[in-house]
């Protein structure tokens, strides 16, 4: 079919039109930056993060916590926003920017953790419908609760860091099999034996710890775990233990599993009684472990005095031959029963009946 002049005419006018209308405002950018950088941010409740946004010309900026627009300003080149929040938990802060050049969005997570206060009094001041992560733990047990976030991405080491001074795990790392978007890990550092544990380690215990994430069934799904910790060369020297025998413990229905640990720094040979000895231990899942050591046993424990008897009554005259073979028979039974005395003696000492 043969275009009319018109219709040439018209098809131009579009053309020009759509250049004007997509083609030159897709190649105009809006000019911003934000901070802070990491998409995760931890604090606690009463130490609120500042998020930032910084325009290079004067735009419009709407903030958004968890979708819900708290604050709007117009013609602005810089804009902050403190969230005002009284629960703990894990909350979506989201900053819109708009000018002539188009607009451009930026989102962050914060995780909201207790404070202080909140955990000696037994409360967090919100629920895990508010995004905290709750293990169920006496509240009364719990002396620091610590919640670290990050996209766990499937086939990818994540790593989980922990600050408090307080706590003696720094961070987990693990590979998971599965893509699990935001996770949140807690981790309790208890003052008792965790109130789902039914009975104590062998060795003598350093720090029961809860570590937990907020979404279940990742036990099976991890490989390649590391947990990092440190325990007091002065708990290790005043209790006698060599840094060689502590060992990490992860608490199940058939008891406590010991997995091996690797000196990463320091030793009990340090001449610093205020240092500490930092470990690196695996673990196959997630709940209640407890840090213990071995108290090595002391060297007055080892020796057993057995007395043997005198010597002079072996000695006996030919015509009394016969009463000398009976004196020698009951000197050995004396001697049995001595040797049985003491190791019944040394069997209890080391085996204490608890009452």
């Amino acid at each position: 079919m043969l275009l009319t002049k018109h219709d040439i005419k018209a098809q131009l006018i579009i053309s020009i039109i759509f250049l004007i209308l997509v083609i030159v405002p897709a190649s105009a950018t809006v000019n911003a930056t934000f901070s802070p950088d990491d998409a995760v941010v931890s604090s606690r409740l009463d130490r609120e993060p500042v998020f930032w946004a910084n325009v290079s010309e004067d735009s419009d900026v709407v903030w958004f916590l968890d979708n819900y627009q708290v604050a709007s300003y117009t013609d602005i080149c810089n804009s902050s926003y403190v969230p005002d929040v009284s629960e703990t938990g894990n909350y979506s802060i989201m900053v819109n920017v708009s000018n002539p050049n188009g607009s451009i969005e930026n989102q962050w997570y914060w995780v909201a953790t207790p404070t202080p206060s909140q955990i000696m009094s037994g409360g967090s001041g919100g629920s895990s419908s508010s995004g905290s992560v709750s293990s169920g733990e006496d509240s009364k047990k719990i002396l620091v609760k610590e919640v670290s976030m990050q996209i766990l991405n499937k086939n990818v080491l994540t790593e989980f860091s922990f600050n408090e001074e307080e706590n003696p795990i720094s961070s987990l790392e693990f590979t998971s099999s599965v893509n699990a978007g935001y996770v949140r890990m807690s981790l309790e550092v208890l003052n008792d034996r965790s109130s789902f544990v039914s009975e104590d380690p062998d060795d003598k215990v350093y720090c029961y710890v809860n570590i937990n994430p907020d979404k279940t069934g990742l036990d099976n799904k991890i490989s390649d775990s590391r947990i990092f910790f440190s325990v007091s060369q002065k708990w290790l020297d005043e209790n006698n233990i060599d840094a060689d025998s502590v060992r990490l413990n992860l608490f199940s229905s058939y008891g406590w599993k010991t997995f091996p640990v690797k000196i990463m720094s320091g030793d009990n040979a340090s001449e610093n009684s205020h240092s500490n000895v930092t470990f690196v231990s695996t673990t196959i899942g997630f709940g209640n472990f407890a840090i213990t050591g071995k108290v090595n046993a002391s060297s007055d424990d080892e020796v057993v005095v057995i007395d043997m008897g005198d010597d002079s009554s072996k000695k006996s005259s030919g015509s009394d031959s016969g009463s000398g073979k009976s004196e020698d028979g009951s000197n050995s039974e004396n001697v049995l029963d001595t040797v049985l005395k003491s190791m019944k003696e040394l069997f209890i000492k080391r085996n204490p009946v608890n009452t």
